[in-house]
């Protein structure tokens, strides 16, 4: 059942809806209480009753040998039936316990982020750390970042770029993150100043991962929305190197982070409301930093405008990414590639608008957060 459940992901990915609905569908006749493959159907396109049902997935939660992880999926899975239904009373009630489930399952130490992004913004409060004379060779492809907070947007903005002639999309790329690893930075750890040496060798990680992609166009994505931390650090060891900042409003933002269940423990604030209206806040403070230090070579995308009027918004965020106009933009959602990230369906469908309106439903139930927000 592993093998047809990484068959399911595979297909998903590269937009094969039917085909990923076939690989689930037999894992759940093989092992019909898989719980992560009961909620990857119901992800992936609507699931009958027979396969996916309220009575089904509560049966499941009631097995007191549930690990904490599964059981905050399941109930996300309730949540999520009951959003569409109708019901927003009964969802408010299973996200309470999803997120509940996901905080015991990977416990996450916002104060201790502050304390790293305090540093970030303290190594770069002097002169500029290394000008673009003193990297060394130019770079023989040249990296767009699209970074914010998760659930912004980028997935779109990528998909986008990648239906650009001169652009490779990239996806979420590790290679940043490593680099900077490399250099002891990581979440919540404080690493070494970005000195010349330290610019260079990340400079030099980050091309080698580069050179693993089978591609030979010379302007690549990087579409990892937390590299917003790493963003002054990467465009200072890459001169070269552009960034687009989604914009999105900050209780669709937040809403959607509480809504979906993240791999990657960078995204762990999302299991506590407070924790992700935080995070917020400090994601701000770091992408206004990097407009300061970098005013022409970071630009903000609007995520909601974007929406409303798609060519302005995509000339205008080609433009920024120093890449001449291509109109094969404006039909993103015909172009063929692997999406490995929670809006691989979503990017695959024409634009649409409204999906920052879904947190009213859920006003009352999400107001400690809200008060947190007021005013961003």
């Amino acid at each position: 059942t592993e093998a047809l459940g990484l068959v399911g992901s595979c297909k998903r990915d590269l937009g094969d809806i039917d085909g990923a609905v076939a690989a689930y569908d037999r894992v759940l006749e093989l092992a019909p209480d898989d719980p992560i493959a009961l909620v990857a159907r119901w992800r992936v396109s609507p699931a009958p009753e027979t396969l996916v049902s309220p009575a089904r997935v509560a049966a499941l939660l009631d097995d007191p040998s549930l690990s904490q992880g599964h059981r905050g999926a399941l109930e996300l899975l309730l949540f999520d039936i009951e959003d569409k239904a109708g019901r927003p009373e009964v969802a408010a009630g299973h996200l309470a316990r999803a997120l509940q489930a996901r905080r015991a399952d990977r416990p996450y130490d916002i104060a201790r982020q502050a304390q790293m992004f305090d540093a970030i913004r303290a190594a770069f409060s002097g002169p500029a750390p290394v000008s673009g004379g003193e990297i060394g060779a130019p770079a023989p492809r040249r990296v767009v970042f699209i970074v914010g907070m998760p659930r912004s947007g980028t997935s779109l903005v990528e998909q986008i770029l990648a239906s650009h002639g001169a652009v490779f999309g990239g996806g979420e790329l590790p290679h940043l993150g490593r680099a900077m690893a490399a250099a002891g930075w990581g979440s919540g750890k404080i690493g070494h100043p970005p000195t010349p040496d330290m610019l260079a060798d990340l400079r030099s990680r980050y091309h080698a991962g580069l050179a693993e992609l089978e591609t030979d166009r010379a302007v690549i994505t990087d579409k990892t929305p937390m590299n917003f931390r790493w963003l002054g650090f990467a465009l200072a060891a890459m001169p070269e190197a552009r960034a687009l900042v989604l914009q999105r409003d900050a209780r669709a933002t937040c809403y959607s982070n509480l809504t979906h269940q993240f791999s990657g423990r960078a995204n762990d604030f999302g299991a506590d409301m407070l924790d992700t209206a935080e995070m917020y806040r400090l994601h701000l403070g770091l992408v206004d930093l990097w407009r300061a230090r970098f005013p022409d070579r970071v630009a903000l995308v609007p995520y909601e405008r974007l929406t409303e009027d798609q060519e302005a918004e995509s000339r205008a965020l080609v433009a920024a990414a120093g890449l001449d106009w291509d109109p094969a933009c404006l039909a993103f959602h015909d172009t063929a590639r692997r999406v490995r990230t929670a809006s691989a369906e979503q990017v695959r469908k024409p634009m649409y608008t409204g999906s920052s309106e879904a947190w009213r439903r859920y006003a009352s139930f999400l107001e400690p957060m809200l008060a947190r927000l007021e005013g961003l």
